[in-house]
């Protein structure tokens, strides 16, 4: 099996108990969260060798964080210094208000760490696949030059390159991600794109997920896939999904599912992963996506960002398609 790597910033994550808004709360939760190390993890519960290349600063904080990770099986390449670790504020979503997120992040150990720091040959020996994501050329000049020096060693060496552009308006501008993603993408071998970011950074809006991943392959003509989930409209105060998977030209779509929403985050990074893991083990595209759609569904039940979800579980729910979560005796 390959090993994956993903590089990013992991982020200390604050929230109120339960449904409870910033205003109404005199507590807060801690956890760890970081969209590259959340895919690390969905990996490593999945079985697979994961490596999570990022930097924390040397106070308990940072220890904490990384005894967190290795916890959850992933291997990490941590660089030591700065001054803090980011910071962000989640305040849970409940019926049809939304989550919100504040972020703390400005001037992190990550932010701020010096590109010629991350040494990527070794960083990337026994790699089968890289994963990046759009949030970490938005942290800055530094962060945008790491991760292009990132897939461009990957893609030297013939490593997988996967890229989720995974836009944040709260950190820069669609120009400006627009403009990251050119450098980025041509280094990429699959691109997780929602209809949003590819209507903010390059305007393509057809309604057709399918029409608009050939878009954009068409605009990056490296590009092997182009997937997403598919968010469907509530049905009470259930949430649904589907996948969708454009493969070597040849598009599939999964089966929707519908759940009860406990935490949002995480979701689609956990459905990154498992297209990622499966479409790197070969299987058929339909298999990675009804694969990565049950998992970005199964996510939406654990609070957190990481998905601790088994492969056996992902597999107990696309044989048996029973969506009721019924006690299992």
């Amino acid at each position: 099996m390959p090993r994956f790597v993903t590089f990013g910033e992991l982020m200390l994550r604050l929230s109120p108990p339960g449904a409870l808004r910033m205003t109404q709360a005199t507590s807060l939760e801690l956890s760890f969260g970081g969209a590259e190390a959340n895919v690390a993890v969905a990996l490593a519960r999945l079985g697979c060798p994961a490596r999570f290349v990022s930097k924390f600063p040397d106070n308990p904080l940072g220890e904490a964080a990384r005894r967190t990770l290795q916890s959850l099986g992933v291997e990490t390449q941590i660089l030591v210094g700065g001054e803090r670790l980011g910071v962000y504020f989640i305040e849970a979503g409940a019926g049809n208000r939304p989550a919100v997120v504040t972020y703390d992040r400005a001037r992190s150990a990550f932010a701020e760490a010096d590109p010629t720091e991350f040494d990527w040959e070794p960083l990337l020996d026994g790699a089968g696949a890289l994963h990046l994501s759009g949030i970490t050329p938005a942290l800055g000049p530094g962060c945008r030059r790491a991760a292009l020096e990132a897939a461009t060693v990957a893609q030297a060496r013939g490593i997988f390159v996967s890229v989720d552009i995974n836009f944040r308006s709260k950190l820069w501008s669609p120009a400006e991600a627009a403009e990251a993603m050119d450098e980025l993408l041509p280094l990429a071998d699959l691109c997780f794109a929602s209809a949003g970011d590819l209507g903010a950074l390059f305007q393509i809006t057809d309604p057709s997920y399918e029409r608009s991943a050939r878009a954009l392959t068409k605009r990056y003509p490296n590009l092997l896939g182009v997937s997403s989930t598919l968010r469907e409209p509530f049905v009470g105060a259930l949430g649904a999904l589907r996948g969708g998977l454009l493969w070597k030209d040849s598009y599939v779509e999964s089966q929707g599912h519908t759940f009860a929403i406990v935490d949002r985050i995480g979701a689609g990074d956990a459905f990154a992963a498992g297209v990622l893991l499966r479409l790197l083990e070969k299987a058929d595209p339909r298999d990675a996506i009804e694969f990565g759609a049950a998992l970005g569904a199964l996510k939406h039940s654990i609070v957190g960002d990481f998905c601790d979800i088994s492969r056996r579980e992902v597999e107990e729910l696309l044989k048996s398609g029973d969506q009721t979560g019924r006690v299992q005796r």
